[in-house]
């Protein structure tokens, strides 16, 4: 019978560690290699409060989004989709009309009515405005040559046909059916890893490593095996590392949840409390690590309960958490899952209806005389509008455009802000209506003919 060998393996060897110099300068690289486009709204002021703290126009690229707002189908997705519009667009001119579709944006919906048909009308919506704008630059230089029947609705109804086809549409019911979602992203681009050449000066980043093998989906028989296989792949993050000649202009640029609220409730249903606060943590890095190495905006959506108490109370507000609050004590609503839902973005955006005018908030507020002196809470005759504000702002804020010590030239210096410059800025907004349906924002107020933003500079 032969001996068996009951010595313990040696343990591992502990991993090299990483200079933080080295670190910066990948950092950097990355950022090069990408670029600094920035996506826009649809909204001058709104591409106004989110480009506050670098100097540009819109939401930068590479970072995760949550957008918490009271309504489904209306304000509450407005603006993901008019930034997923603002990435088709660019490529119908760069694609060609019978080419093979290329899938730019992915939207998981957890709920089974996602608004395709209010997509299709703000994306027709944008390519009239662009064409109007077109025209009107082609007249004004005395270039104008009509190109097709501008009666004929032909042309935009293809050209939206074009767009929707680069939008992959996931239904996902559980936090399972979205971490496989978020695998197919991972994977998409994934290079062939390239052995070292200098294996005793080479990071940890650069040594061999085994192939990846796309796993084909299984039908899952059991609660167990359901556990098994998500224990199985978070043990084994996602390879998303980029090659240096990958062309970031190919592959998935856009990532919409809508939305995040029903995943997270139905995963703390059926798991205990730690277990689910570890699956989210994983969650987190898994999603943070996808969006900066392939440069995606990721969108969650979340949703809105109704605030506990309007009044303000400092001594009670001194004793409560840190968790992100409106700026507005008398806004009714607040976002939901707290914390939870906070640590899963790195930019907050909290979109609520209040009174627009000082009169509106004094009839909604006001005293009446009655003899217990409370408030009526009149809502006949009350005007309001929509305000868009950042809760939370921790996107990084590293400059493009560093010398070979690693400092700043002149031309960063005067465009660069501080961290999180963003947060507690607010801009008053309404809807722009056609057919009696939201399909955009516009500012609330307008001084000496152009439009008025406020709170930019808090």
């Amino acid at each position: 019978m032969p001996e068996i060998d009951h010595t313990p393996p040696p343990p591992p060897e502990p991993a090299r560690p990483i200079t933080a110099d080295r670190l910066l300068a990948l950092e950097i690289e990355q950022r090069k290699r990408f670029g600094g486009e920035r996506v826009g709204t649809g909204c001058e002021v709104l591409d106004e409060l989110f480009g506050s703290a670098s100097g540009g126009d819109g939401l930068e690229r590479g970072i995760v989004i949550g957008v918490s707002c009271e309504g489904r189908e209306g304000e509450g997705v407005l603006i993901s989709l008019h930034l997923l519009a603002s990435i088709l667009l660019p490529h119908l001119s760069t694609t060609q009309r019978n080419a093979t579709p290329i899938t730019k944006a992915t939207i998981i919906d957890t709920t089974g009515s996602f608004p395709l048909s209010l997509l299709a009308r703000i994306l027709k919506s944008r390519i009239l405005l662009s064409r109007s704008a077109t025209s009107r630059q082609n007249v004004e230089t005395a270039n104008y040559r009509p190109v097709h029947d501008e009666n004929s609705d032909a042309p935009n109804v293809e050209e939206v046909q074009r767009c929707l086809e680069m939008v992959a549409v996931s239904r996902v019911f559980d936090i399972e059916g979205l971490w496989e979602v978020l695998g197919e992203i991972g994977r998409a681009h994934v290079p062939v890893p390239v052995p070292a050449e200098h294996e005793g000066s080479s990071p940890p980043w650069e040594s061999n490593t085994p192939e990846l093998k796309s796993k084909s989906p299984q039908i899952l028989d059991s609660d167990e095996d359901e556990e098994e296989v998500l224990e199985t792949e978070m043990k084994q993050p996602v390879d998303i590392e980029k090659s240096e000649n990958h062309d970031c202009e190919e592959g998935i640029e856009i990532v919409i949840v809508d939305n995040m609220t029903h995943i997270i409730n139905e995963l703390f249903g059926r798991k205990e409390k730690n277990d689910a606060h570890n699956i989210l943590t994983s969650l987190s890095c898994a999603l943070h690590s996808v969006t900066r190495a392939q440069n995606i905006l990721t969108i969650l959506h979340n949703t809105t309960t109704p605030s506990t108490s309007s009044s303000f109370n400092p001594s009670k507000s001194a004793n409560t958490t840190q968790t992100a609050k409106s700026i507005f004590e008398g806004n009714t609503i607040k976002p939901s899952l707290g914390a939870i839902f906070s640590q899963l973005v790195e930019l907050h955006i909290f979109i609520s209806r209040i009174p627009k005018m000082r009169r509106d908030a004094e009839v909604l507020y006001g005293e009446d005389e009655n003899e217990d002196g409370m408030g009526a809470g009149m809502q006949d005759g009350v005007g309001y509008c929509f305000v868009a504000e950042i809760l939370k702002d921790e996107c990084p804020n590293l400059p493009l455009d560093l010398n070979a010590n690693g400092r700043d030239t002149p031309s960063v210096k005067q465009i660069k802000k501080k961290f999180a410059a963003r947060e507690q800025k607010w801009v008053p907004l309404e809807l722009v209506l056609e057919g009696g349906e939201g399909i955009g924002f516009k500012a609330a107020f307008m001084k000496n003919g152009n439009m008025r933003s406020m709170g930019l500079e808090r």
